[in-house]
């Protein structure tokens, strides 16, 4: 096949002819990387600096004290949640799925010690769900010292002077760490497929099915269907594509205020939204940015 048919193959939309089903189904499921949902990502933590400073001072110290005690993340993100979020809940936990993958990153400084992979190179855990790697993110610059967020006292006298000083100033540092993009430090933004020692690396600027159409063409058809929908990984971020498109960034401020305990027709009527739209619009970005649950048999309430 000539490389000029070959790229009209990939533009086209949907399957493309020459993809096994199982191979098209495993792509589905996963979909692309989607730099509108980081984005969205980024823009509703702004939100939380901008609405809750200390709840995301918390978020960094609780983070940080479990780093120090060797602590299973998920229980430390759990602890935050619990004590801050107040919607989604399932059975007064976080209803978010927890898992781990194994990603490549690139890293200069770092000596390869893995057989077929040069130096610069290195393999990472990336947790899901996508908030607490910004906590983990978090803890590991408050641990390091780094960012620095001393302890406050946020049950205090609300007109502490010296207290919403400090509250302020780990709000400036917090927006400038967010301006840095070291939250999505580990995020495992390169994917990589490895056959026979030949490591093929998705470039940052290379769309999913572009990559697996690259390897296709470089491999034999036939041997590489089997390894891709194994090996087939998830780049940051792990969301469905199947929600839609990222809403607004009112749409972030929204989902923001109704999390951390804000009456729903408190918000959707200061912002002029009918009931129904707020609901949805709410609810679709907390699937999308992984809050809730997707499966069609697991489903949250409003509240």
């Amino acid at each position: 096949m000539k490389l000029c048919q070959w790229g009209k193959l990939m533009a086209k939309g949907g399957k493309p002819s020459y993809w096994d089903p199982r191979l098209w189904e495993q792509y589905q499921k996963i979909g692309e990387a989607d730099t509108k949902t980081v984005k969205s990502m980024k823009r509703f933590l702004e939100s939380m600096v901008e609405q809750h400073t200390s709840a995301v001072i918390s978020l960094g110290r609780i983070m940080a004290q479990g780093i120090k005690k060797d602590r299973d993340p998920t229980h430390s993100y759990q602890e935050w949640y619990v004590q801050h979020i107040q919607w989604p809940k399932k059975d007064g936990q976080c209803p978010s799925v927890f898992k781990i993958e194994t990603h490549m990153i690139e890293d200069e400084r770092y000596e390869s010690q893995l057989e077929g992979f040069p130096d610069g190179w290195k393999e990472v855990d990336v947790y899901h769900p996508w908030l607490l790697r910004v906590g983990l993110q978090l803890g590991k610059r408050v641990r390091e010292g780094t960012l620095p967020l001393e302890e406050v006292d946020v049950m205090g006298d609300p007109d502490n002077f010296q207290e919403q000083l400090q509250i302020d100033h780990h709000h400036r540092k917090l927006e400038e760490y967010l301006k840095s993009a070291e939250w999505r430090e580990d995020e495992g933004t390169l994917e990589t497929f490895t056959q026979e020692k030949t490591v093929h690396v998705r470039r940052p600027d290379e769309t999913r099915k572009a990559f697996i159409n690259r390897i296709l063409f470089n491999q034999n058809f036939i041997l590489t269907f089997h390894y891709i929908i194994q090996d087939l990984g998830t780049t940051a971020p792990h969301v469905p594509t199947k929600t839609g498109s990222p809403p607004s960034g009112e749409t972030e401020d929204m989902l923001v205020r109704r999390m951390f305990g804000e009456r729903a027709v408190d918000i959707y009527t200061d912002v002029g939204m009918k009931k129904e739209n707020f609901y949805r619009a709410t609810k679709q970005l907390a699937e999308r940015l992984g809050f809730l649950p997707t499966d069609p048999q697991e489903k949250e309430e409003d509240q």
